[in-house]
């Protein structure tokens, strides 16, 4: 990834003088309310010290306008490729395997956001943990990182990210909501907590 270089000096009184650079690890740019003003959003970005942003694909088809988005904006955006929990129900251990695989090989920088969702369950738990499962086999396949959502599923997400972690499977706990517990598990494993 981009190396947004040296931290700008802090001025006298400590505060910084100038935003220090930072790269937005986790954005939903390929959803349609970006559509109409992309630009200005990325130039918002940039204007408060962003080196760059990931675009997650949560889906196949948002995976396919992320990557229309890092393309367009190179070394500034950088996609992801998954299957979000609420759409398990609809995860085909196949296809959607062999679809994100060639995303991984196309470019795509983390599986992901997938995980597991219990607070909805738009798809059956059962469901979630093999599309889940599926993708942190892909991910360790292709020696990529995972974009990690779960809620209200701690006991099954506290085993399957011990299970990756001594794997090598590493990548971020998304939008940290849990517990201690959780947490202590991510980090275990290697995981990033946002």
């Amino acid at each position: 990834m981009h190396d947004p270089g040296p931290r700008p000096a802090s001025a006298p009184d400590g505060a910084l003088s100038v935003p220090p650079p930072f790269i937005d690890a986790h954005v939903h740019l390929a959803s349609e309310q970006f559509a109409d003003d992309l630009p200005e959003t990325l130039q918002r970005l940039r204007d408060t010290g962003g080196a760059g942003a990931v675009c997650i694909g949560e889906s196949l088809e948002a995976a396919g306008r992320a990557r229309g988005i890092a393309e367009a904006h190179p070394d500034f955006v950088w996609w992801t490729a998954g299957v979000h929990p609420h759409d398990a129900a609809g995860f085909d251990p196949v296809r959607d395997v062999e679809a994100l695989s060639e995303a991984l090989g196309a470019g795509a920088v983390a599986v992901g956001e997938c995980g597991l969702d219990y607070h909805y369950d738009h798809s059956p738990r059962a469901l979630q943990r093999r599309a889940f499962a599926a993708q942190l086999a892909l991910a360790a396949e292709h020696r990529k990182p995972v974009v990690l959502h779960t809620r209200e599923a701690e006991d099954d997400t506290i085993a399957m990210l011990r299970e990756a972690g001594s794997a090598g499977i590493r990548g971020a706990l998304h939008c940290f909501t849990g517990s201690p517990a959780l947490a202590d598990a991510g980090l275990e494993a290697g995981w990033y907590v946002s």
